[in-house]
This record gives structure tokens, C-alpha cells and sequence, in this order.
């Protein structure tokens, strides 16, 4: 009963707090309830669940996990995962302990009701936490106007509140003549739904139109006059909804609602859909691996691999194929989507099988439910509160489902085995005391030592500075050997080029520091090699401390496993620029450019590379179709114009901010340089005192610098 109340669970001393906090309670929950149910079930049979389809397509699913992870490419971050995600192997183990759990224990009709009301009761916090979002009184973290309350995410809150609208929607028809909490179940069921449209998530706002509407289709089908009418009646309001937001797209009104704008502009450009783009990578990528798949958690080596160069408009980082189809295809091959299918229709059998105790509006809700939540998994990804309720939700059709005579008969020893199950039962309480010994060592090894790790990056890495002291609790991270340590390393890394520039920084710790993060960067890439992201990370960290023939091996490795992502060009573009080989730069930057000509910044990567190369009339070219001008405020440009003496296209630069934003001091500075390095003196002096008008506070170090340029003794550049 204790596991809804996870939704709840924001662990702001955590790194990802809305997604750490959530998965390390319910595995440590999951721990302890499913040891405390195998020595129950030691000393009472009773507690044996019993033989459903359900039960066996999910051993099935779980089975195909265990495959993708044995055969996949990396099978330790397929067992572990990572923080971001909490997900992998490990985690589907638990949801499967969780479900023998509950199939199990919770044996009546009272424990099924107790257990989805503590659920709604949980959602109707969360909504709560949700409406004063809306009204400005606690935070948004995700966006300005998308609903995330403790979830962080606004898709996780939508998919969250669909299954309890659902949800009250059953018990609200079960109690509709008899209780007078339908006037709580109601209510509960409106709130659910502005929740879910107040998040803007449009695969789960028409997930659950759509499941609505065909629970309302099935009811109008099957049930008398009377109930039929007000099925149709709930069919026309669906479809005038639906039909009303095309036909006033340009109205005001929809152009001012962030949720309805989101529809239209979806509309409107659904043909350039990135995750289409990405779907398309994805079967390619399964096309590789069909069988057993390329591992949980290892779809970002297949975004990679066949990366496609418009991506660029998105995030490039892509860990999800934001397709539960593709994700499972990818991760699991062929077996795993079966199975994954398998379970999903299992559930639809036991709901529509002819002998079994489900009433018409049960049946319909939950074929709505389960039809509604497949539709939105056609776009995004579960988490562990979704996988919670759903995993609840085929526990009950499961308890309510009739035993299978067939599977009964096929798998006469139960679960466990009559034969292994006699030994269990003779030893009962040796086996009762193992139990609770492997409970406390897997409590430590799988959540304890990762949360520990985990709280020591939030005191270590951030802010990025660095001291003695930060740096023994890094090496502490390293020592505990959890999963988190390959965020740690990444982490890390940056936390190292931005702490370079630290005051008062001791060179001799700065140096221990960029040791350990090579040592423990090259340990990682002995793990995740074949991915071109920590390649990339290892090649630019080495890049920006002046190591540039390491570096260009590792930026050669990301090039090889990604061939057509940009950044990675860009970088070794940069490279030989800064190694003075210019005219590989160009050929790596005509490279970038070529894969994708709409992208601005690979336009001005090759404009860059051709300034360095002298061919101004190109670069000149490139940046006036882009840009409509070659007085583009870029760094990396401006800083082409100066190393290339082109210190009148650098002053044009800055004087046209000036004229932008008349009070920029930076302008002003960079603006007296520009002139300086030309040899325009009086010109420099000019802008300096203008400085001085903006900001007098600048005046006893302006005098000074202009002192400098009259007596000659500033340097040039």
C-alpha cells in the first residue's frame, strides 16, 4: 500500500531528484516486501500466486530482458542503467517482484479497492501540487506553462494522471447508485483530466480522448437504450471537441493557449517531426540486431550510428526512440517485443475472455485505459510511476481473471516447481534467515551504496570548483563502484574545464584533479567505447587542455562510431585549426556543411575555416545567405577576423551592438580594442570615453588604458 505514495518523492539533495528519489524508494520497498512474501509463502501455499496468461507473458517479457541484456553490447549498463533513467534490467526484476507481490497478497476484492484508493488519494496531492502551478504558487521546473508538480516532467505527470483518471472513472461507475462517494470519484476524475491538459502532452491528451471515446463506443454498443444514449451523447462531445480546434486554429484564443497552440503547431509541421526522423534511425538500427536486440539502455549507440544530419533542430543526445514499439525492438529484438505485445494482449483476453467477472463498464474503461496508454507509449517512454500503476492494473484484471486450466496443467509445479518447492518447505527456516541476509545485502548493494554515491556527486561536482576536500569525496565516488560512476566521470569532466579558471586555484591540486579524470575517464571508455558521446567528452576535455594528438585520436573514435553528427566534425574541424592544419579544418567543415546546408552553425563553421584560409569571398558568400551579412556577432568568428587582421570587420561588429543596445560596456571595450588593433588610436580613445560617460565607475582604469595607447605602450594585440 505504501508504493503509490512514491509519486510523491522529490529528493532535492539528489542528483535528479524527481527521478532517483522515486526508483530508490520502490526498489528498497520492492526489496523488502517480496523477502517478507518468499518466507510467507515458505510457511503458507496459500500465498502461491496462481496460473494466469498474464502471469506468463510477463516471466516471458522478463526472460526477453535477460536476453537483450546477455547479448547485447554492453551488459553492465543494461543491468544498471544510469541516474538519469533508473531503468534496465535491475529495474524490471523489481517491477516483476512487485507483481508476484501483489498478484499474491493482496487476495481480495477490499485490498484491491484499499490499494487504488491510497493511488487516487496520491494523485489528488499531486493534482493538487499541480493547480497551484497553475496559479503561480510553487514552481514549474520543466517549462514556463506545462504542469510537472513532482514529477519534473510534464509527459510523466500526464501519462501519472491518466491511469487515475481511469481509474476513478471505474470506481465512480461501480458506485454510481449505491455509495455517495461517487461525489468524491467524480470530481477526482475532472481534476485528472484539466491535469492532463494543463501538462500540453499531446500524445496523452489524445491518448485519452481516444481511450474515452472508445470506452464510450463499447459501452454504446453493448448496453441498453437507456446507458446508450449517454455513451453517444459522451461520443459527439468527444468528436465536436476534437473537430471545434482545426476549425478555429487561427483564432485568438487557440493562438493564445499554450496547450492548444501545441496541437496546432504539431499539426503544421508534422511532417518535418524529428521523431519520425528518428523512428526511421531506429528500425535501421534494429534491422542490425533483430533477434535479441542491442541491450537495455543502449539505443544512444544506435542514435549515433545512423544519426541523421536535420537532427541538429533537435537534441542530439537521443537515449529513447520516444517509440515503445522501436524502444523494444531496439533493446530486445524481436522476442522482446513479442513478449512486450504478448502481455499487453493477455490483459485484453482476460478482460474479454466470455467467462470471468468484469461488468460491461469495467471492461470498457479499462480496454480504453490500456488502449489510451499504448496510443501515448507511441511517443514517449515509461517511468517508474506509470509502470506502478499499470503493473497494479494487470495484478487486478489478473485477481479478477479466472485461473488458466491450461497453463495449470502445462506448468503443474506452480512457479517455483513442486519438487524445488518440497526442499524450500524442508528447510523453511534456513531458507527464512538466507532470505533475510541476501534482504540486507541487496538493500546495501543496490540502493545504499548508488544513494551514497549519488548524494556525494551533489556535494562534490556542483558548484564546479575544486578544493582538497571536494576532490577526496570524488575519489570516494569511484570507490563505492556503483553505476553512478559513469555520470560521476562525465560530470567530472566538466566540472574540470570550468574550475580551470578558478581563483586562487592550486596548480598542484588542478593537476591531481585532471589526472584522476583522465585515469577515470579512460576506465569508462573501457565500458561504453562504443559510445561516440564519451569519446567526444574524452577528445574535447584533452582538446581544451592543449593535449592535441590524444585528443584527436578520441575526436577520430566519435567520428567512426557517428559519422554524420556535426559537433563531432566541428570539434575536429577545431582541432586542426588550433594544430595550424587549416586545410584539413576546411575539408571537415565543408564536410558538416555539406550534410546539412539549413544549419546555421555548420554554415558558420565553414565560413570560419574558409576566413582561415584566405578565402574571403566564400566565407563572405556563406555568411550573407545565412546570415544577410558577413558582421555576424559570433565569437568564433569575430575571433577568425582578428587572427586573420581583418580588424575592420571586428569594429563593424561591435559598433553595430552599440547601436543595438546603447549601454553595452562589453561593446564598448571590445569595440576601443578593435580600433586599437587596427592602428586607429584616436578612434580608441573616442570609445573609451564614451565608456567612461556610460559607466563611471570604469573611469581611473579607462584613463589609464588611453595614457597607454598615447605613449605607445599597450600591446597591439
Amino acid at each position: 500500500m505504501a508504493l503509490p505514495l512514491v509519486a510523491l518523492i522529490v529528493s532535492n539533495s539528489m542528483f535528479f531528484p524527481y527521478i532517483t528519489g522515486k526508483n530508490f524508494a520502490f526498489r528498497i520497498i520492492v526489496e523488502i516486501i517480496f523477502a517478507a512474501f518468499l518466507v510467507l509463502s515458505l510457511y503458507d501455499s496459500s500465498y502461491r500466486p496462481k496460473h494466469s496468461w498474464i502471469l506468463f507473458a510477463f516471466a516471458t517479457f522478463l526472460l526477453a530482458t535477460i536476453l537483450g541484456t546477455i547479448f547485447g553490447i554492453n551488459p553492465y549498463r543494461s543491468f544498471w542503467s544510469n541516474f538519469e533513467r533508473m531503468d534496465g534490467l535491475i529495474n524490471y526484476i523489481h517491477l516483476f517482484a512487485y507483481f508476484l507481490v501483489a498478484v499474491s497478497v493482496l487476495n481480495t476484492e477490499r485490498l484491491w479497492r484499499i490499494f487504488f484508493q491510497v493511488s487516487m488519494g496520491v494523485a489528488t496531492l499531486v493534482a493538487a501540487y499541480g493547480i497551484l502551478q497553475i496559479f503561480g504558487l510553487t514552481k514549474i521546473s520543466q517549462s514556463a506553462t506545462r504542469l510537472d508538480a513532482t514529477f519534473g516532467n510534464a509527459t510523466y505527470l500526464a501519462v501519472y494522471m491518466m491511469f487515475n483518471l481511469f481509474i476513478s472513472l471505474k470506481f465512480l461507475f461501480d458506485s454510481i447508485k449505491t455509495s455517495w462517494t461517487k461525489w468524491l470519484y467524480g470530481p477526482l476524475s475532472l481534476l485528472s483530466f484539466i491535469i492532463i491538459y494543463k501538462t500540453a502532452t499531446r500524445g496523452v491528451i489524445l491518448g485519452t480522448l481516444g481511450g474515452l471515446f472508445l470506452a464510450m463506443l463499447i459501452v454504446a454498443w453493448k448496453s441498453g437504450p437507456s446507458i446508450r444514449k449517454f455513451a453517444i451523447s459522451g461520443i459527439l462531445a468527444i468528436l465536436l471537441l476534437v473537430s471545434l480546434v482545426p476549425i478555429f486554429n487561427n483564432s485568438d484564443f487557440v493562438k493564445s493557449s499554450p496547450v492548444l497552440s501545441r496541437f496546432i503547431g504539431g499539426a503544421v509541421q508534422i511532417k518535418n517531426q524529428p521523431r519520425f526522423t528518428i523512428w526511421n534511425m531506429s528500425f535501421k538500427g534494429f534491422l542490425e540486431r533483430p533477434v535479441f536486440g542491442w541491450g537495455p539502455d543502449n539505443y544512444n549507440v544506435v542514435f549515433n550510428k545512423h544519426f541523421d544530419p536535420s537532427l541538429w533542430r533537435q537534441e542530439v543526445w537521443f537515449d529513447r526512440a520516444h517509440n515503445v514499439i522501436l524502444d523494444w525492438l531496439v533493446a530486445t529484438g524481436v522476442f522482446g517485443l513479442a513478449s512486450y505485445l504478448f502481455l499487453l494482449g493477455s490483459a485484453f483476453c482476460l478482460l474479454w475472455q466470455k467467462v470471468n467477472n468484469f461488468s460491461l463498464s469495467e471492461k470498457a474503461i479499462f480496454t480504453g485505459l490500456l488502449s489510451g496508454y499504448f496510443f501515448q507509449n507511441l511517443f514517449v517512454f515509461d517511468n517508474v510511476t506509470s509502470y506502478i500503476i499499470f503493473f497494479a492494473l494487470l495484478g487486478y484484471v489478473h485477481f479478477r481473471s479466472d485461473e488458466s486450466p491450461w497453463l495449470k496443467s502445462k506448468i503443474s509445479a506452480g512457479i517455483i516447481g513442486e519438487r524445488i518447492h518440497k526442499v524450500f518447505v524442508s528447510y523453511k527456516d534456513i531458507f527464512a534467515v538466507l532470505i533475510a541476509v541476501a534482504l540486507v545485502f541487496g538493500v546495501y548493494f543496490v540502493n545504499v551504496k548508488p544513494i551514497m554515491a549519488n548524494r556525494l556527486m551533489i556535494s562534490s561536482l556542483f558548484p564546479h570548483s575544486i578544493d582538497s576536500e571536494r576532490l577526496s569525496n570524488i575519489k570516494k565516488i569511484f570507490a563505492l563502484k556503483t553505476f553512478g560512476s559513469m555520470e560521476t566521470r562525465e560530470q567530472l569532466l566538466f566540472l574540470l574545464s570550468d574550475a580551470r579558471n578558478q581563483q586562487g586555484l592550486d596548480q598542484a591540486l588542478l593537476l591531481k584533479a585532471l589526472e584522476l579524470g583522465y585515469d577515470e575517464m579512460q576506465k569508462q571508455l573501457q565500458v561504453t567505447g562504443n559510445d561516440a558521446r564519451h569519446q567526444l567528452f574524452m577528445a574535447s576535455f584533452l582538446h581544451s587542455f592543449g593535449r592535441f594528438d590524444d585528443a584527436q585520436k578520441y575526436y577520430e573514435n566519435a567520428k567512426e562510431l557517428s559519422p554524420r553528427k556535426q559537433i563531432i566534425l566541428f570539434s575536429l574541424s577545431r582541432l586542426f585549426r588550433d594544430r595550424g592544419e587549416l586545410n584539413k579544418a576546411l575539408d571537415l567543415a565543408k564536410e558538416s556543411y555539406e550534410l546539412d546546408r539549413s544549419y546555421d552553425k555548420a554554415v558558420l563553421e565553414y565560413a570560419i575555416a574558409t576566413i582561415y584560409t584566405g578565402d574571403n569571398n566564400l566565407s563572405k558568400e556563406l555568411l550573407t545567405s545565412q546570415y544577410g551579412s558577413i558582421y555576424v556577432p559570433d565569437p568564433s568568428l569575430i575571433k577568425a577576423y582578428a587572427d586573420t587582421n581583418q580588424f575592420s570587420k571586428v569594429s563593424k561588429i561591435w559598433e553595430e551592438q552599440i547601436t543595438k543596445n546603447p549601454n553595452n560596456v562589453q561593446a564598448y571595450i571590445s569595440l576601443a580594442a578593435s580600433y586599437y588593433a587596427d592602428g586607429r588610436d584616436s578612434k580608441a580613445i573616442e570609445t573609451i570615453r564614451k565608456l567612461i560617460l556610460i559607466d563611471p565607475s570604469k573611469k581611473e582604469q579607462s584613463e589609464q588604458l588611453i595614457e597607454q595607447i598615447r605613449n605607445g605602450s599597450l600591446p597591439r594585440k
